[in-house]
């Protein structure tokens, strides 16, 4: 096929994957991708459920959001989530999509199953996650690896050398966003989950079990979280739907299921981790400022994230470390894998670090005044010895 007009074609597809879990279980995971067919520029999006025709409008809206635009025309497998009914072309949209299509203002154009001369470069994208950004790679929960997947995109997918164009996505994308059509946020509508009322002692009772929630989350009589059921998990929400923790279902009755760190209250020790990781930072004021914005965006991971952060920081001279804070800032980046991942490539850019002479201290397994017993030879038996009391002469 000829390569289109910039800003002309998307192509939008998904995929399925089973990830080993970092418990040492299996976790089905699916994904939502999005290329653009001249500059082969992609995003991706993870779900730890089965996408349905809201989430997958939310996928897009992403998906927008992430290329600041989008283009004329969105090529798609006749899916369910998009069509109800295909009479020999004649084809019917569901009320949900057609009414974000129409409202967003793009065309749509659905090919038949497997037709890789319509929506081959979309098919490669799901093969590439598979083979490249997947393969090995444990699951450890939903929020950690979308953010794996940006950063993934951020320094390979898009930014290695395309196979068939033998162009970096990344340079052609800075061509056709400039063809791409104005994109207006499409006001998403967020699902409906049942309110269940918080005990005094932090837990919710759900089907005959109770479900521990972190300390403090009961704030009086009336305080309710909401509940998300996944396939394996039951997943509790705050008033402004964040996540405040999951549990695995039990299928037991009777039960008290609980999260030995939900006894802790670690709010205090959260803020002193913040506080370490600004004294690292030569600007203080500007480091808080970033490290709050982390907390805000990433409230239940962010003991991990301050973690990686102070890992990072253990790499990098002062300079660099300053760089990074600085990039993150004015890009509005808050990500401690994206910190990392940027880090590292100002550190290739900065070239080889010098090499310091290492010294080497002999070990003395002994004292000092006492070094001749260490060279001691101990004395060795002859084996004709041996030999002549096993023949018994």
């Amino acid at each position: 096929m000829p390569e289109l007009d910039y800003g002309l074609q998307g192509q939008v597809d998904f995929g399925f994957y089973n990830m080993k879990t970092t418990l040492g279980k299996t976790r089905k995971v699916q994904f939502f991708t999005f290329v653009l067919s001249r500059s082969r520029y992609k995003y991706i999006l993870f779900s730890d459920t089965p996408f349905t025709t809201a989430s997958v409008i939310e996928a897009h809206e992403k998906a927008f959001a992430f290329l600041n635009g989008r283009p004329l025309v969105i090529v798609y497998d006749q899916d369910r989530l998009f069509l109800i009914d295909e009479n020999l072309g004649d084809l019917i949209m569901t009320a949900q999509f057609r009414s974000y299509v129409k409202e967003s203002g793009f065309d749509t154009w659905f090919c038949r199953k497997a037709d890789r001369e319509s929506k081959g470069k979309v098919e490669n994208v799901v093969k590439y996650v598979k083979q490249n950004f997947l393969y090995n790679r444990s699951f450890k929960d939903l929020e950690t690896l979308n953010d794996e997947v940006f950063a993934w995109l951020f320094r390979t997918a898009n930014a290695l050398v395309h196979g068939t164009t033998q162009k970096e996505p990344r340079i052609e994308y800075a061509i056709e966003k400039e063809f791409l059509r104005e994109w207006k946020p499409y006001p998403t509508e967020q699902p409906e989950y049942p309110l269940y009322s918080v005990r005094k002692d932090n837990t919710i009772s759900w089907k005959s079990n109770l479900y521990s929630l972190p300390l403090g989350t009961y704030k009086g009589k009336g305080t309710q979280v909401f509940l998300k059921v996944t396939l394996d998990q039951i997943i509790l929400l705050n008033q402004k739907k964040e996540e405040l923790c999951r549990h695995s279902i039990c299928t037991l009755k009777g039960q008290k299921i609980l999260q030995t760190d939900h006894l802790r209250d670690k709010r205090r020790m959260i803020g002193e981790m913040m506080e370490e990781f600004c004294e690292l930072m030569e600007n203080k004021p500007m480091a808080l400022d970033w490290i709050s914005q982390l907390k805000d965006a990433k409230p239940r991971y962010i003991r991990d994230q301050i973690q990686l952060l102070k890992t990072t920081m253990a790499t990098v001279n002062t300079v660099i470390a300053s760089k990074t804070l600085e990039y993150c800032s004015v890009n509005k980046i808050v990500s401690a894998v994206d910190f990392r991942n940027i880090a590292e490539a100002f550190l290739r850019e900065s070239g080889p670090v010098e090499h310091q002479e290492v010294k080497i201290i002999p070990m003395n397994p002994l004292n000092g005044e006492m070094l001749h017993k260490a060279q001691t030879d101990p004395q060795r038996s002859d084996m004709d010895t041996y030999e002549a009391v096993f023949s018994g002469d």
